[in-house]
């Protein structure tokens, strides 16, 4: 007898498949810098075992000397092998990782909800399948969305465990990998195991042979990058440079001037609340709700990287019925862990992204989205539950009027997203540069120098990757110097461009932005949307 469940769960998984690879090496129209350097070091690892500093398999690559976590770079070997160095190589990984994210939450549902639990999985799935913010993360190489997977993956793997303990191992290696795939999983991921240890401890303190087994194996993973940690100061330099409390001059200066009045005036309240700890605690407060604001969850969205135009991360549709979720799930009756897990998942899931810059941040709270989509689940199964209560005409009236709201949104987005992104957003993603390269590559033999603007964006590691930079001889000639502007190989040199100081002759080609180069040049790329994005010319 076939399993109606399991037909149910196939299409989704295709619905997701289909709106994570569907022109994936096209839209977005470009890799960014970010993704561009994880393609690049993964055809570096592959070729050499080394990254474009020349370190044998890094515990974190150094980049832009922001100190990526490597997980993605190493998954993303076997797609270079496979495919070759091209876009769709490094996005694949993070496309794929959304699809297995799409399971996941659906075996997670029905691990936390027993009863029913296949009905609120497969609703909690297909949402998820859907989603805007999922699907915008899982088309590019964004290490935040294998982060968000084994984040699923290790909490689903606990909940086994808790049946089946000799499971808590594999749980712990789980957990300890994740540490490896994105920075907020390094603060995320403790705090959830902490949650779930309280909440299970009982259980986990009968066992306790697997429980140590399986911290032991936790800790043996996690050994490589603590060491770093410790011996090498650079390698937190990424949490210092995000976070908001790094720049203690701004951040604290009108508290000062607050303290000083507050001083001369004898009032002890204002210097109580001028103090700097107050001052970090409403900046945290403020980040943390920054993520919880329905306007930018359903209406704008985050910046044009993590959105795309007219469109929200959530569906606005979603926000009522999110409510009721929370709602029935807060009032209905169901093991204590089960809503200790959901909320408690919830409420921990802004924290690393709040002590950043530049909040709301989509990529860095993705780790939200999981559980806003089960609570979402909880209120359209309720909401179902009430509509097939009414009379047939009743009935028949609100489903048609919710398929409807629901079809307009989805179809809007997948115009938004598929027709419009690409033209609307060309321009906050380095476009061009792939068409710097077939330029060279037909005519960089005429020059015996190519100069590449510094004032285009990381441009060495676009030429890297774009012109397929035998790694050998990169490597031979340098790799990429810790002061990366002062990075060189071959003929190709990168810096800003004085146009009246340059030596004009022919054996030059000059890559810049238009500003640098006055209507002298020989070949102008274009946005997609008609601005002109980069002038290439004959010194």
């Amino acid at each position: 007898m076939i399993n109606k469940n399991r037909i149910i769960l196939v299409i989704i998984l295709l619905i997701a498949v289909v709106l994570r690879f569907y022109n994936l090496g096209l839209t977005p129209p470009s890799l960014d810098w970010d993704e561009a350097a994880i393609g690049y070091n993964a055809y570096l690892l592959l070729e050499t075992g080394r990254d474009e500093f020349g370190n044998i398999l890094p515990v974190v690559m150094r980049s832009f000397n922001d100190y990526k976590p490597p997980l993605y770079f190493y998954l993303t070997i076997l797609p270079v092998y496979l495919f070759g160095l091209t876009d769709f190589a490094v996005r694949v990984t993070s496309a794929l990782g959304g699809v297995l994210t799409v399971l996941m939450t659906y075996l997670l549902v029905n691990r936390l909800v027993i009863s029913r639990g296949s009905r609120y999985g497969l609703v909690a799935a297909g949402l998820l399948a859907i989603s805007p913010w999922h699907i915008y993360l899982s088309r590019v190489g964004f290490e935040s969305n294998i982060g968000l997977l084994f984040t699923v993956i290790s909490v689903l793997l606990f909940l086994i465990a808790m049946r089946k303990i000799w499971m808590l191992t594999f749980a712990a290696i789980s957990f300890a990998l994740g540490t490896y795939a994105y920075h907020t999983q390094k603060i995320f991921l403790p705090l959830i195991l902490i949650l779930l240890i309280i909440t299970f401890y009982r259980q986990l303190l009968k066992n306790k042979k697997q429980l140590l087994i399986a911290a032991i194996s936790g800790i043996l993973i996690i050994t490589p990058f603590v060491h770093l940690m410790l011996t090498n100061k650079n390698v937190l330099s990424r949490v210092g440079n995000t976070s908001v409390y790094t720049d203690q001059t701004g951040l604290l200066m009108r508290s000062v001037s607050k303290l000083e009045i507050a001083q001369e005036n004898g009032d002890l309240l204002g210097r109580v609340f001028a103090n700097r700890r107050v001052t970090y605690t409403l900046t945290f407060i403020n980040g943390y709700l920054a993520h919880l604001n329905p306007n930018w969850l359903f209406i704008s969205g985050d910046n044009p990287r993590h959105k795309s135009p007219g469109m929200g991360l959530m569906y606005w549709w979603e926000l009522p019925v999110l409510m009721t979720g929370i709602y029935v799930l807060a009032r209905r009756r169901y093991p204590a862990g089960t809503k200790n897990i959901i909320f408690g998942w919830l409420f921990l899931a802004p924290v690393a992204a709040a002590i950043t810059t530049e909040v709301p941040h989509a990529v860095r709270s993705l780790v939200m989205l999981p559980m806003l989509q089960i609570f979402t689940a909880f209120g359209l199964v309720k909401i179902i539950e009430l509509v097939m209560q009414l009379s047939n005409k009743l009935k028949i009236s609100i489903a048609v009027l919710l398929v409807f709201v629901i079809s307009i949104n989805f179809v809007y987005f997948v115009d938004s997203y598929f027709v419009h992104l690409d033209k609307e957003y060309s321009q906050s993603w380095q476009y061009g540069y792939k068409k710097v390269a077939d330029y060279i590559k037909l005519n960089g033999d005429l020059y015996e120098k190519i100069v590449v603007s510094t004032k285009l964006e990381q441009p060495h590691v676009f030429m890297l990757y774009y012109l397929k930079y035998p790694p050998s001889e990169y490597l031979e000639d340098g790799g990429t110097d810790p002061i990366l502007e002062n990075t060189k190989f071959g003929k190709y040199e990168f810096r800003e461009i004085n146009w009246e100081q340059e030596k004009h002759d022919s054996n030059t080609l000059y890559v810049g932005h238009p500003d640098e180069i006055p209507g002298t040049g020989i070949y102008q790329i274009d946005y997609l949307d008609g601005v002109p994005a980069i002038e290439i010319a004959q010194g």
